[in-house]
């Protein structure tokens, strides 16, 4: 499962970390690629965003800081019921740095996790690249999160790539991606419709993926809107 939760809130801005546990419980998915979580922010009152995940689901949790905001964190995170044996946050470099409204700046990451499997290792990649209407800081945040990814894809370990990558099937952004050699799951695995995830109420657009390394055999893929969030999430079912 791939999910922007909206720093544990709904699209009217209600507090719904209950609802997107309860999600993800009734979906039951192996691992679960998180983007917009708090962590211990003034915005979302001093919680944990992914520790009350993980207790809520039953799940193992690991954090991405992109960001120090509000007193806190704000990032992006990864749920297993598996073990995680490894993680790592790696910075998306965009040159010149994005300047947002009020001089600040909102820098972006990719989260890295391996995860034991039976005997197997899997390494996953967790991103949440820029949202800007022109592609120029998301297809120098992408050629990033491509590096990485080939990387792990080279060692020799199945990969999954995937998040909120803010940019639809017909642009540049998922060209590149497509090129790199990644299987987009949604077609791969015979998703009907046009996979839709975003806005969740009215969702008119699909700019949330999971890409696949050819090690990957795909079941199913479908969007599950559930009101908790202003994204859907989207879940496929895949083995090996």
């Amino acid at each position: 499962m791939t999910w922007n939760v909206h720093a544990g809130s709904d699209a009217r801005g209600t507090p719904s970390l209950d609802r997107i546990a309860g999600a993800i419980r009734a979906a039951s998915p192996d691992i679960v690629l998180l983007q917009e979580v708090d962590s211990a922010t003034r915005r979302s009152g001093g919680v944990d965003q992914l520790a009350v995940l993980a207790a809520g689901t039953g799940m193992e949790g690991v954090f991405g800081r992109s960001l120090d905001f509000q007193g806190g964190g704000y990032g992006i995170a990864i749920l297993s019921r598996h073990p995680i044996v490894d993680h790592r946050t790696v910075r998306l470099v965009v040159d010149p740095p994005q300047q947002r409204a009020g001089g600040v700046y909102e820098p972006r990451s990719a989260l890295v996790a391996s995860v034991r499997v039976g005997g197997d290792t899997v390494d996953v990649v967790d991103t949440h690249i820029d949202a800007s209407r022109d592609d120029f800081y998301r297809l120098q945040e992408i050629q990033s999160v491509l590096r990485v990814a080939g990387e792990l894809r080279d060692a020799g370990r199945p990969v999954i790539l995937g998040g909120d990558l803010n940019s639809e099937p017909e642009g540049e952004v998922q060209r590149l991606v497509r090129e790199a050699g990644w299987r987009d799951a949604w077609t791969t695995c015979g998703g009907e419709g046009p996979g839709y995830s975003y806005p969740d109420s009215s969702a008119r657009k699909r700019i949330d993926y999971l890409y696949l390394d050819a090690r990957w055999r795909c079941g199913s893929a479908r969007v599950a809107p559930n009101g908790a969030s202003d994204h859907a999430p989207l879940i496929v079912e895949l083995s090996r």
